[in-house]
């Protein structure tokens, strides 16, 4: 039975969080299901899907050897921490998801040679356990850990560039330590400003100008001293010279940006813009089929095919160079954005089909509204939260939330190729 995404997840953290380690056959069921669900969301990516085999084998062999083997309820945890963990992570980190395979795979088969090195008699029914679930290896697997590919076309956007201290030139860049700091200050004065009163606010704005000072006064030293009049502090102290700092950082954080296309979008109650080109199809859908696609948590191709029209010709990017014939036997997965604003699950009242793509990576976005209109972003402000990269002003200095689809198509999204 094929279950919806964010139902597998909950299983898996409930049985991670689960005092009661017996497993009845009815929650065992609900693991596999889980499990074949989350194989198919990493349909595209060899390590997670590598991982939860290793864990249905040894989910397999738990209602028989469970008692006599109680670490293989050890390793099933483990493993559904790790896999727990790759979906939520915002970001795809082939090596990361290395290195956890190769400590779930050195488990796996100490836990696989104890098992079979056991003397001990065995029933009929646990030695045909052990010969299904652990005699043989993960198809394809060799005996040590493969490095994911690390084909370009493996990632599916361009790595974004350092950012760089808004106070320096431009050929000077911040220092990691500069770059992490200077973002947990601007992060804790948004937030002291919403949720604190007149004196937390004070004492993260202090922070940020002594920050500031620092900064300048770097800066400052660099040049000759002879430049500098005498009596003159590098560091800002009066009010003025605090209020025309903060100013000069915040308007650097807002960076003009190449002319960009953006639509705007709404899922469930909240507002947002994904850029144009990232856009491959907007398709109003009637409610039936929605709810079909919700309970599927897929969406076929074939729904958007036409009488007497290439159903190819209707997309843009990637999907428009296939063949119709390959088309019609696709299906895209049904993506989740995450942020604040958003929710877990996909947008229950949709009415629009939003098939997004960047390279060889599709998915679909379920929207109450998609607009026709297009409004162009000259200026960008970078405040990641999720997959909201950050804020785009329009021509007429409006504003606009920017989703960043790659995001979601790195964790949720299929790689298609010819």
């Amino acid at each position: 039975m094929t279950i919806p995404i964010d139902e597998a997840i909950k299983t898996l953290k409930k049985e991670i969080l689960a005092q009661d380690w017996s497993l009845s056959d009815r929650r065992a069921k609900k693991l596999e299901d889980a499990f074949a669900c989350l194989k198919g969301r990493f349909k595209n990516r060899k390590t997670p899907r590598d991982i939860l085999t290793m864990g249905e084998n040894v989910l397999g062999c738990i209602p028989v050897l469970k008692e006599k083997y109680p670490e293989t309820i050890d390793f099933l945890k483990e493993v559904m921490v790790h896999v727990v963990s790759i979906y939520e992570d915002t970001e795809y980190d082939p090596l990361k998801e290395e290195k956890v395979f190769g400590s779930c795979y050195a488990k796996f088969s100490t836990l696989k040679e104890k098992i079979q090195a056991d003397k001990k008699p065995r029933s009929h029914q646990e030695a045909e356990t052990v010969h299904k679930y652990l005699t043989t290896m993960i198809k394809g697997d060799p005996n040590a850990p493969q490095k994911p590919s690390q084909d370009p076309s493996d990632e599916p956007g361009p790595v974004p560039a350092k950012p760089k201290n808004p106070l320096l030139e431009d050929n000077q860049e911040m220092t990691e330590e500069e770059e992490q700091e200077l973002e947990l200050l601007m992060k804790d004065l948004k937030t002291t400003a919403h949720d604190s009163g007149a004196s937390a606010v004070d004492h993260a704005s202090k922070q940020l100008e002594e920050f500031v000072t620092k900064q300048v006064s770097k800066e400052d030293n660099d040049t000759d001293a002879s430049q500098v009049p005498p009596g003159n502090s590098p560091t800002l102290k009066d009010e003025e010279n605090i209020a025309q700092s903060e100013k000069i950082v915040e308007e650097n954080l807002i960076k003009e940006c190449p002319p960009t296309l953006l639509r705007r979008i709404v899922i469930g109650d909240a507002n947002f813009a994904v850029q144009e080109n990232n856009i491959a199809l907007v398709q109003a859908v009637e409610r039936k089929r929605i709810k079909s696609y919700l309970r599927k948590n897929t969406v076929p191709l074939l729904d958007f095919d036409r009488f007497m029209k290439s159903l190819a010709k209707q997309f843009r990017g990637s999907l428009a160079t296939l063949k119709d014939s390959k088309l019609k036997q696709l299906s895209l997965p049904v993506m989740v954005p995450r942020g604040l604003g958003l929710t877990a699950t996909p947008d229950d009242k949709a009415t629009t089909v939003l098939v997004v793509s960047n390279g060889e990576w599709n998915g679909v976005i379920l929207c109450s509204e998609v607009s026709k209109e297009t409004f162009t972003m000259v200026k960008f402000q970078k405040a990641k939260n999720g997959d909201i990269a950050g804020t785009g002003y329009l021509e007429d200095n409006s504003t606009m939330s920017l989703l960043n689809a790659v995001s979601v198509l790195r964790r949720e999204g299929f790689m298609i190729t010819g």
